[in-house]
Parts: C-alpha cells; sequence; structure tokens
C-alpha cells in the first residue's frame, strides 16, 4: 500500500484520498500521532493567511512511479470526520489515530437534487461494484428503470451523469440527474427501440409521454 505525505504538513500520513471532477476533496484517509491529527483539523478552519489549508499536495513516500496528487479542500465545514485511535499496549503504532475526513454526499444521497457520491476500494470485486452502482442509479434517476436496461449507464456515462475518478487506493462515482434532460433523453432512447419496455407497459408507461 502506497502512503504520502501532505506537503507543509508534518507528521500526517494519507493512505486513500479521492476527489471528484474539479480534483476537490471528496475521501481523505490519514494517519498520525493525536496531536499531528489535532494540528491538521485546526489548520482547516483557519484562513490562508493564518496558515489554513485550502489545498492538499500529496507526495508519495517511497515508490518511483506513483506521482503526486493534488486536491482542493473546497468548503472545510462541511467535511465530516471519523476516527479510530490504536490502544493496544502491545502495539508499535500505541496512540496512532485514524481519521477519515469525507464530504456529505458520500455519506448521504441528495434526494432532492438527484445527487450522490459512490466510493469504490480499488480493490473491490467488479461485480459486487457493479451491483452496488446499478442499485445507486436507480434511486437517483428520476425515471424509473428496468433491471433489463442496465446497459444504460454507458449513455449516462457519455452524458456525464456518471463520472469516474480516479483516487488514492479508492475511486469516486459521482451520480448527478439534476439535469432537465434526463427524462426526455431516456424516453427519446425508448422510443429508438435502444431499450424496450416489457408489453404490459408499452401502452399505459408515462414514459411513452415524455416529449422529446
Amino acid at each position: 500500500m502506497e502512503l504520502y505525505a501532505i506537503k507543509d504538513v508534518s507528521g500526517i500520513y494519507v493512505d486513500a484520498a479521492v476527489g471528484n471532477e474539479c480534483d476537490e476533496l471528496r475521501f481523505l484517509s490519514v494517519w498520525g500521532l493525536d496531536t499531528a491529527i489535532q494540528e491538521l483539523l485546526g489548520r482547516f478552519s483557519l484562513p490562508w493567511r493564518e496558515g489554513g489549508l485550502i489545498e492538499l499536495k500529496l507526495k508519495p513516500l517511497d515508490s518511483l512511479h506513483a506521482i503526486e496528487k493534488w486536491y482542493g479542500v473546497g468548503n472545510a465545514a462541511l467535511l465530516q470526520k471519523h476516527s479510530g485511535r490504536v490502544n493496544s499496549k502491545e502495539s508499535l503504532f500505541q496512540g496512532l489515530v485514524h481519521l477519515w475526513l469525507y464530504h456529505p454526499s458520500v455519506s448521504k444521497i441528495d434526494v432532492a437534487n438527484r445527487r450522490c457520491v459512490l466510493l469504490k476500494q480499488q480493490t473491490e470485486d467488479a461485480e459486487n461494484f457493479s451491483h452496488r452502482l446499478w442499485e445507486a442509479v436507480k434511486t437517483v434517476c428520476p425515471v424509473p428503470l428496468l433491471d433489463a436496461w442496465k446497459t444504460i449507464q454507458e449513455d449516462f456515462q457519455d452524458k456525464e451523469w456518471i463520472m469516474h475518478h480516479e483516487g488514492i487506493q479508492v475511486d469516486a462515482y459521482t451520480l448527478d440527474f439534476s439535469s432537465e434532460e434526463v427524462e426526455s433523453c431516456i424516453s427519446a432512447w425508448i422510443k429508438e427501440g435502444r431499450y424496450k419496455l416489457p408489453k404490459a407497459y408499452q401502452k399505459n408507461s408515462c414514459l411513452t409521454l415524455v416529449k422529446s
């Protein structure tokens, strides 16, 4: 597992991070002693001129093949946090704290605006994640989707309603179905025969009434 250091921040080591399409931080996993963790959190709340962090420049510790990463912090006040501590007296890492920072969109679907962010460990089984992604798409999309239409996700990616962002040890998939074109596009694809409705629904489905 590749570890990264944060430029201008001492005593903190990053083992996972990912951003959105603008490289704004969506998830960050760091390790450090309690004092270093508290300093990091404190700098997130300070203005830039007072030593606050508005961006994170991550540099790999050892590997010659890994490249540096950059993430904007954005509105740090929005970031949620969860932490745990190594308490075992027999551990060489006694007192070490593991901190997770994440954007609210990672933990909760914004139903009103039809948006969410789905995280994927890069080691996760592809079939398992494919199922999770499809379930999330069906939840966020304002148009009911049939399981037989699973390949429609390729069209959603072309429209950038599903976007993949590669990170460190973890990737993010941004689902954004807030566009006014969603219903009309899906209706048009159905009329074109790319996605077929069961015969029982073809006459009465509201999907056939949506104007292109």
